[in-house]
């Protein structure tokens, strides 16, 4: 099977990008074709890939670009159409029309004007159905940042067209149990969505035991921005013992507030902030770590960290929002906490902390469960099985 991805930006620069760079040499070795086509740039998009890529940047001519990606298709000849948050409502809409197309909503852009699911005021998860509704939200509890209604108007449009180009696709893929009843909450049809999580346990990433670390580190691993939490993560330090550190890997436009927060909590010899770090060098860090934590106020659409963090015989604690309880089991695998709770927060990391053998009972339970639920193979035969389901005789696509 020959298959076209089409995604934003093609670099290993989140959850999205890594899964996607690290899927499609697996395709290969199972004898697909892979293509590539990117919108945006990034400094650490490869430069040798061993199979097709093209960049086709958006830009304000819709009927340039839409030509430039009818050319690969066209050259490429590609079976089917597989699409990673492609952030172009009448592209999707288009290409839908002309090849065999499944779309994998990772976050919330079609189905939230503000991308988040999350109120700012408040920091409280929004629990409805995208619509009219939306508008005053956008004022009264700040879930976007536009305020002109102009603005509001505009992100409330592009809502409404991303969401009518995904009805229109004949398969949504989604990462978790709460993204696919998110999407049923916007009327998008049960038997065209399928659960399909952004990540897979390669024996690579279980090949080292986790070390335990010395007993009194937490990990974060993520984008420094609003919604991941940082500011409530910083408020538990602050309650835990004074020889409790934090180690923050990543980076992100709220690292440098971060950093000032974390000097005015008095925390400057406990936190340390790495930024970007390589591959290597966080599996290492995961297996040093006593715990690990996603503190995301934002309704998580999977969570793929705290999985790395498993993988690794890493326990996690996290806030419960979205689709975390799919693999975060509380009291097996680690703790869910009652989201924006520092104090419940900071007391079941001291459970991990204060007790060696409590934090290697759950990481141990937690390796077990990772790497017998999202093993390579049955990622891929589900994968195949989506594509399958959509796929036509193949034909000349039509200019």
């Amino acid at each position: 099977m020959k298959i076209l991805h089409f995604a934003n930006t093609f670099a290993p620069a989140g959850g999205i990008e890594t899964y996607v760079m690290k899927l499609i040499p697996l395709l290969a070795e199972r004898g697909h074709e892979n293509v590539v086509i990117y919108r945006q740039t990034h400094p650490r998009t490869p430069t040798s890939n061993g199979y097709p890529v093209f960049h086709v940047p958006r830009t304000t001519d819709w009927d340039a670009d839409r030509a430039v990606v009818m050319r690969v298709i066209e050259q490429q000849q590609p079976d089917v159409l597989y699409m990673h948050d492609v952030y172009d409502a009448m592209l999707v809409q288009r290409l839908a029309t002309i090849l065999p197309t499944v779309g994998y909503i990772h976050i919330f852009y079609p189905v939230c004007p503000g991308m988040g699911k999350l109120f700012h005021r408040g920091d409280t998860a929004c629990e409805r159905a995208f619509g009219l509704g939306c508008i005053p939200n956008i004022y009264l509890r700040q879930c976007a940042t536009a305020r002109d209604p102009r603005s509001v108007w505009h992100i409330y449009r592009r809502t409404r067209q991303y969401l009518a180009g995904y009805h229109q696709l004949p398969k949504v893929v989604v990462a978790s149990h709460y993204m696919k009843t998110l999407m049923r909450q916007n009327d998008i049809a049960e038997e065209k969505l399928s659960v399909l999580p952004p990540h897979f346990i390669t024996p690579e990433d279980t090949s080292v035991s986790h070390l335990g670390g010395d007993g009194h580190t937490i990990l974060f691993v993520g984008r420094l921005e609003y919604e991941k939490g940082i500011p409530y993560l910083l408020q538990t330090m602050s309650l835990l013992p004074e020889h409790v550190r934090l180690i923050i890997t990543g980076d992100g436009s709220c690292q440098q507030e971060y950093e000032k927060l974390a000097s005015r909590l008095g925390l400057d010899d406990r936190v340390q902030f790495l930024g970007w770090v390589s591959e290597a060098r966080l599996q290492n860090l995961y297996r040093q770590a006593t715990v690990s934590v996603v503190p995301s106020i934002m309704p998580e659409p999977f969570g793929k960290v705290g999985v790395e963090a498993m993988a690794n015989g890493c326990p996690v604690v996290a806030f419960d929002v979205g689709g975390i309880s799919d693999w975060l089991q509380d009291g097996f695998n680690g703790f869910l906490v009652p989201p924006l709770d520092v104090e419940y927060f900071a007391n079941r990391l001291l459970d991990l902390l204060n007790d060696p053998e409590l934090a290697k009972r759950l990481g141990a339970n937690g390796k077990k469960f990772v790497t017998e639920t999202y093993t390579v193979e049955a990622h891929l035969a589900q994968f195949e099985t989506i594509l399958n389901s959509v796929r036509q005789p193949r034909k000349p696509h039509a200019r």
